[in-house]
């Protein structure tokens, strides 16, 4: 069972608490990559053994503050978004380097999976978990983020990417089964976090990142809950060429707000029904 830490202020788990949250439960048809807090033994471990890894401050969020490390026969190459890699042949320099930016700021070491890209560069697919006006999660749906040029992430605000239907990136990977299928898979990583999280807070909103291997092997990238700092974006679903999805989830938000506003009147004022508008004066 994991056992991540809700920060109670903020009501959300970072991404190590959510790691810990994930790390041994049965999230659905996708692999979880390995992660370990930051520390500089911890990265050139997890470079030997992986080739290339991401770090990331644990309550970042957008993309800010993430960085990739690679190393190949002896050459090594950080890059943080948005700047020029930096390449050297002494891991030990970059490493004091990549330690000061993050300096004061705690962050995580994660393996970067084997994953497919869409015309060169890097995608992920945003699953939409959403509670309704009877408090319960609904898959509200899905689509792809796509980075931009020179892009480490596939978040499209930091990157300047864009967003695609599902079905349009599928495509390009040539897989032996549709988007259906892959939908179906979707839907039970969602539930089976969705579960999971229940346990730590009465979430509203879910954000479910997962990146694909040119197999169609799903990995958990990130995943993002409402806090009181906001909650994953409607909006990127309102660049969709079908607004369907976005009028969908729009409205099952003013519904479930409208459903919490009316039992709270009715636990504060008894039975009545509040949901008329009468006339207050």
């Amino acid at each position: 069972m994991g056992d991540g830490k809700l920060d109670a202020e903020r009501g959300f788990l970072n991404k190590w608490e959510m790691y810990k949250a994930l790390a041994g439960e049965s999230i659905g048809p996708c692999r979880l990559p390995e992660t370990v807090l930051y520390q500089e033994p911890a990265l050139a471990l997890m470079l030997s053994r992986y080739g290339k890894i991401y770090i990331k401050t644990v309550s970042g969020w957008g993309g800010q503050a993430v960085s990739v490390l690679e190393g190949h026969h002896g050459l090594y190459r950080w890059h943080r978004q948005g700047q020029s890699a930096l390449r050297s042949r002494n891991l030990r320099l970059l490493a004091k380097l990549i330690s000061a930016y993050y300096h004061n700021q705690q962050s995580i070491i994660q393996q970067a999976a084997p994953l497919a890209r869409y015309q060169g560069r890097p995608f992920d697919i945003r699953v939409h978990m959403q509670k309704d006006a009877s408090d319960g999660w609904v898959y509200a749906g899905e689509l792809v983020r796509v980075g931009g040029t020179d892009a480490i992430v596939s978040n499209v605000a930091i990157s300047q990417g864009k967003v695609l239907p599902m079905e349009t990136v599928l495509q390009s990977l040539h897989l032996r089964y549709g988007p259906e299928q892959v939908r179906w898979r979707l839907q039970r990583i969602g539930a089976s976090i969705a579960s999971i999280l229940n346990r730590y807070r009465d979430f509203n909103d879910i954000g479910i990142d997962l990146g694909m291997s040119r197999q169609g092997q799903l990995w958990l990238i990130e995943v993002n809950t409402d806090d009181a700092q906001g909650a994953p974006s409607y909006e990127l679903f309102a660049q969709l060429p079908d607004k369907k999805l976005y009028e969908q989830m729009k409205n099952r938000a003013t519904e479930r707000n409208a459903a919490i506003v009316q039992s709270i009147l009715q636990e504060l004022f008894g039975s009545e029904d509040w949901t008329s508008g009468a006339d207050w004066k």
